[in-house]
């Protein structure tokens, strides 16, 4: 497993935001932090189809 680094940080979301970062996390079975990591990791790639992490 790769290593994490973790930073903690406080973030508001609309509520359409946060129901959908829900409905990710509820479909996956990950944390709220991690569905909300992938969204924002997955947008990124769409935005950026060269950009790889």
């Amino acid at each position: 497993m790769p290593v994490q680094h973790k930073q903690q940080i406080r973030i508001y979301l609309r509520p359409s935001a946060l129901a959908k970062a829900a409905e990710r996390s509820a479909i996956t079975g990950l944390n709220l932090s991690e569905a909300i990591e992938q969204i924002i990791i997955g947008a990124d790639n769409a935005d950026n189809p060269n950009n790889q992490q």
